[in-house]
């Protein structure tokens, strides 16, 4: 999860606002290395992108551009790091993700939220044909296991998104049984609190 840091550089953290020690910290008011700094425990602060990338440059990156403020970085440090195909962009925000994307050629990317609504309504009511054309840009669909009290993951939709090309990705999924269930069903991935259990199951299946 990409956010902006108050001079602008992509900073790796979910929430918008941390409370460390009794006292708020709102990322986009402090910079960079002011977020580098913080105890986060284990000597830990808040990376930037730019060095989550050079610090693993074998390692695939999903990265979630949660605000406007800070997709210039983004594609700054995925370009500058020539990353693009170890990247994929992700975004809730269609404008916000076609854009970063429209300037890392190559880079992969996900549905937005929207288009990944529209393709699980599709597969439930039986209009894969539709599914399948809904997603013909993206690289893969990352999303919860229910959406408006519809499950997700089924047969249908997961070969319906096979079909098209699609990568299937489930979050956030910390359960081994679910995990199983999943990929039993042929999701791709998970995203998970628990990637020693994943791998487990993984190690367990020869994947």
């Amino acid at each position: 999860d990409a956010h902006a840091s108050a001079d602008g550089i992509a900073v790796l953290v979910h929430d918008p606002v941390l409370n460390i020690g009794g006292r708020n910290i709102v990322i986009s008011e402090c910079s960079a290395a002011e977020l580098g700094a913080l105890d986060l425990g284990a000597g830990e602060g808040i990376p930037t992108l730019h060095e989550a990338l050079a610090a693993f440059p074998l390692a695939r990156f999903n990265i979630d551009i949660k605000s406007s403020d800070a997709a210039n970085d983004v594609v700054r440090a995925v370009t500058r790091h020539n990353a693009q195909e170890r990247v994929l962009i992700a975004s809730f925000k269609a404008a916000r993700r076609t854009a970063a994307c429209r300037r890392i050629p190559g880079v992969a990317t996900s549905a937005s939220a929207t288009v990944a609504l529209v393709s699980v309504l599709s597969a439930t009511v039986g209009l894969t044909f539709f599914g399948r054309w809904l997603l013909r840009s993206v690289d893969a669909v990352q999303l919860p296991t229910s959406m408006l009290g519809l499950r997700v993951f089924t047969p249908r939709f997961v070969s319906m998104c096979h079909a098209a090309r699609v990568s299937v990705h489930a979050w956030t999924i910390n359960n081994p049984t679910e995990m199983q269930r999943l990929f039993d069903l042929g999701v791709d991935g998970v995203v998970t609190d628990r990637c020693d259990l994943a791998n487990s199951i993984l190690r367990r299946q020869g994947s």
